[in-house]
């Protein structure tokens, strides 16, 4: 008989680690089943994230061929940390400066512009920054032409002379006269 109690226990063990086995199976099952759809949910935003990045790419290399072709479009924002600057104001601010000044922005611009630049944006790069001649050595040259011209002198008397002369048509008034005497200095 105690074979027979013992083979009844093994099977009741038995089966009741199988129910155990068989609820964790199940319970394995149902993970299963949930990272199946989260990995299906993530392969999709990666796809549109892949045909994002291609668009991306696609618009990069038509911005790269109008570049080429030097035709560049005036860009809105900020790109790949470039800075985008305004020809305009570009102009104007360098227009605005004296020779250092224009000396430091050629320098500057030309060696922070791309290293594919077109050769027309360096050409304008080099026409903005030109030197102006020099302004000082302008007017020490118009200062001694100015001292180089023959002057007249004007004499008092001829000057004079000149001013009597003219007819004005003012009638003339005739001098003051003190209303009462002065008083005598004692």
């Amino acid at each position: 008989m105690d074979n027979k109690l013992e083979e009844l226990k093994f099977v009741a063990d038995l089966a009741r680690s199988g129910g155990v086995m068989e609820a964790q199976n199940a319970a394995l099952l149902a993970d299963n089943a949930r990272l199946q759809t989260e990995l299906n949910e993530v392969k999709v935003q990666s796809l549109e994230k892949d045909e994002e990045i291609a668009a991306l790419k696609r618009r990069n290399a038509e911005l790269e061929a109008e570049r080429q072709q030097g035709a560049p479009q005036q860009p809105t924002m900020v790109v790949n940390n470039f800075f985008v600057l305004s020809e305009q104001k570009v102009v104007s601010y360098i227009g605005a400066l004296d020779n250092n000044g224009r000396f430091f922005a050629g320098h500057f611009l030309h060696h922070t512009l791309t290293d594919g630049t077109p050769a027309k944006m360096l050409a304008k790069v080099d026409e903005i920054t030109s030197l102006q001649a020099d302004v000082n050595r302008e007017l020490a040259d118009a200062i001694k032409e100015a001292a180089e011209k023959p002057t007249t002198t004007v004499n008092a008397a001829n000057y004079n002379a000149h001013v009597e002369d003219q007819h004005n048509n003012y009638p003339e008034l005739p001098p003051m006269a003190p209303t009462k005497e002065l008083p005598e200095d004692e």
